[in-house]
């Protein structure tokens, strides 16, 4: 009661109060030593995602070569993929926050910059540039929609009918393109490099 700063978190049915201690560490396996990078105790309410939007700029001052980042579920955020991008760091999310959608939708840029959204139906349609509200949109085969084992869970929404060709149509921005590369860019890593971590919770405990 006399620490104002303190605060309660209830998280998965686990009450804690007080503070919680954020770390950063190298983790190159041809270090001999990896370094902490950085350090922050902040209220225990605050979420490992905003934690990181507010040290991203601080880490990069203290490592200017930062150039990949490795992250676990509850990283993820707009905000936080705003950042990546502008610094060019590539992020790479070890897992996904909620519940994974059965129809997989996935946004990708090719080489020339142009979104193509693929799914577990088996279509990839090529995106349509943004409309005034910054929205863009894939338009789905119908008549392979209507076959998909994945309709009753698919995000699409119809479009046309009586007067227009039907239609299933996919919107998506510029927070889906970031977020779905973040989810992404580990595929695309080696297994051995995929299983990269640094031993963080060990340094928290020494830490405390």
């Amino acid at each position: 009661p006399d620490d104002r700063d303190a605060t309660y978190r209830d998280k998965r049915s686990q009450t804690s109060k007080g503070f919680t201690s954020h770390l950063s560490e190298t983790v190159n396996p041809e270090n001999d030593i990896n370094l902490i990078t950085d350090v922050v105790v902040v209220s225990n309410n605050i979420g490992d995602a905003e934690i990181l939007v507010d040290r991203f700029p601080k880490m990069l001052e203290r490592t200017p070569d930062l150039n990949e980042y490795f992250v676990d579920g509850l990283y993820g955020s707009p905000a936080g993929d705003q950042l990546a991008e502008q610094a060019k760091v590539t992020m790479y999310q070890k897992t996904s926050r909620g519940k994974k959608s059965k129809a997989g939708f996935r946004v990708a840029l090719d080489e020339s910059s142009i979104p193509w959204v693929t799914c577990n139906g088996g279509q990839r349609v090529k995106g349509e540039p943004p409309n005034k509200g910054k929205r863009r949109k894939a338009s789905f085969d119908v008549g392979i929609c209507d076959q998909c084992p994945f309709k009753s869970v698919c995000p699409t929404k119809e479009s046309g009918g009586k007067f227009s060709q039907r239609k299933r149509v996919y919107y998506f921005g510029e927070k889906q393109i970031l977020s779905h590369k973040r989810i992404t860019n580990i595929e695309k890593l080696s297994k051995e490099k995929k299983h990269s971590r640094a031993n963080v919770e060990a340094t928290v405990k020494e830490a405390k």
